[in-house]
């Protein structure tokens, strides 16, 4: 890696909160004909590090790994895509299961956690996700993917034991759950 290259990948593992476990391996900065161009930035993981079982924690080898990529925040205009062969481990107690990377969001496997985000933040400030496609340059249909497993995990987490009267309109509202009340 020439320095240039070890200058934007240091800069790189700063940005994505790597510790020493994750390597940028390179940097490729690429001509789209039609298109944006691209910035493709290659993750490995250090060897010597254990990988941690995501359902326990426990730390075990490495199994094997799995090709995977991520559409990433653009970096100076450049439509950003991390690529990372993902280490598996075999947990005696879950079996083969794939690591957690640092960088990736729970919701939407295609994304990083900071381009979800982004994403999030600019379809609750009222844009729609056309919008926000031609904003991102993604296809619409990954956008409501992410919106909607988004929304899902926040609905799994959400408590209303606390509501006591819901108010549909000025007109309607509903003291109990048993009955709908008119004014």
């Amino acid at each position: 890696m020439n320095q240039d290259t070890a200058m934007l990948a240091a800069l790189f593992e700063k940005s994505l909160n790597l510790g020493p476990e994750w390597t940028i391996e390179s940097v490729d900065f690429r001509e789209v004909e039609d298109g944006r161009d691209e910035l493709h930035i290659y993750v490995v993981r250090t060897p010597g590090y254990a990988v941690e079982c995501p359902e326990c924690g426990v730390k075990h080898g490495v199994y094997d790994t799995r090709e995977r990529e991520w559409r990433h925040l653009d970096i100076w205009q450049y439509k950003t895509i991390i690529h990372c062969k993902v280490p598996r481990v075999d947990c005696p107690e879950h079996g083969i299961v794939t690591a957690d990377v640092p960088w990736s969001s729970d919701a939407a496997t295609h994304f990083t956690a900071y381009f979800e985000a982004m994403v999030l933040v600019m379809a609750m400030s009222g844009l729609t996700v056309s919008g926000i496609s031609k904003l991102v340059d993604e296809h619409d249909t990954r956008l409501w993917r992410l919106i909607r497993a988004s929304v899902d995990r926040a609905r799994r987490t959400a408590d209303y034991s606390d509501v006591t009267a819901l108010g549909v309109d000025e007109r309607y509202r509903q003291d109990s759950f048993a009955n709908f009340m008119i004014p």
